[in-house]
């Protein structure tokens, strides 16, 4: 049932809806043609491979420090660190009474001294990354290398030597 309408003359005409178009009429490869979800997701103008999403070169690192420099909390865990702390004091309190094996006891440590632990050696550390990042920036480089913390760790032991 074709439904009707007017002309600019106001005369009725008749819409020539659902009629097909001869086979000569229709352009090839226009049929369209259902892609599959995963195929969707492939295709994309420039050889139908996506590709993975990158970030450019320090945008993650930025992010981490600023993440780091944000939180008031510490880098260095808590439990591994005391207990690296209480080995190192045992080795020390056996090695200081090798010939009074009766004297050996464990030591215990209170929970604001382990943190005061903490804080000293994340102070060094930041202290000796610094000096590590200046030696960097000191050779025309940006990326810090294993060379440069031995280095800033040489220039440490040898400040400390002549204090």
């Amino acid at each position: 049932m074709a439904s009707k309408t007017r002309d600019r003359k106001g005369e009725e005409k008749k819409k020539k809806g659902g009629l097909v178009k001869p086979r000569s009429m229709v352009k090839k490869g226009s049929s369209k043609v259902e892609k599959k979800p995963a195929e969707k997701v492939l295709a994309v103008a420039t050889g139908g491979i996506k590709r993975p999403h990158h970030f450019h070169p320090g945008t993650i690192a930025m992010r981490k420090s600023k993440k780091y420099q944000n939180s008031a909390d510490s880098v260095i865990p808590q439990r591994p660190l005391s207990q690296l702390i209480r080995v190192v004091a045992d080795e020390i309190l056996s090695n200081n009474n090798r010939g009074n094996p009766k004297e050996e006891a464990a030591l215990h440590f209170d929970s604001d001294g382990l943190k005061f632990m903490r804080n000293v050696v994340e102070n060094h550390m930041i202290k000796e990354l610094d000096l590590a990042k200046e030696l960097c920036i000191f050779r025309g480089r940006r990326t810090v290398d294993v060379k440069d913390i031995q280095m800033s760790l040489k220039i440490f032991k040898k400040f400390k030597a002549m204090q």
